[in-house]
């Protein structure tokens, strides 16, 4: 087969959404003018099983971390997505939110692109960060995750 350029993806156009919904099935409410949305920590952990007979350290896996998603976003007050991670950050006690990341279509998606569902608490919410008369405030949060992440492959 030969080669017919890159199948790489860019992030233009994902939308992370928060599910605003009380019932069964989610309602899904994005969250407006993210300019960076990260993951990190996702790790599967291990314990040292290490004995006198060992030849070798050995190891036994235990379970997976889900980690932590960051985010930071244009401060829109009106934004129905920012008010809901506010809300969320906010109440007591802390709650666990679903969210989504769906991302683009890839060239051979027709239909949706490929999306990650997970639940998070909102562990930290900065809403007017830096104050400067040259630049717009921006608004940082981050997700800690609780549970498996759940892919969903695009169509």
């Amino acid at each position: 087969m030969s080669y017919l350029g890159t199948q790489a993806q860019s992030g233009n156009q994902t939308i992370v959404n928060i599910n605003t919904g009380t019932g069964g099935s989610p309602t899904w409410t994005p969250v407006g003018e993210i300019g960076n949305f990260t993951q990190s920590g996702t790790q599967n952990k291990s314990e040292d099983a290490t004995n006198l007979q060992s030849q070798a350290e050995e190891f036994i896996p235990t379970i997976l971390t889900p980690g932590k998603c960051a985010g930071v976003m244009n401060r829109v007050s009106g934004d129905a997505g920012q008010q809901a991670i506010r809300a969320s950050f906010d109440a007591v006690p802390p709650t666990l939110v679903q969210y989504q990341v769906q991302l683009p279509k890839t060239k051979t998606q027709t239909t949706k692109g490929d999306s990650y569902t997970f639940l998070a608490m909102v562990e930290e919410f900065n809403d007017i960060g830096d104050i400067n008369p040259t630049k717009i405030i921006k608004t940082q949060f981050s997700l800690k995750i609780s549970g498996p992440i759940t892919f969903t492959q695009g169509s």
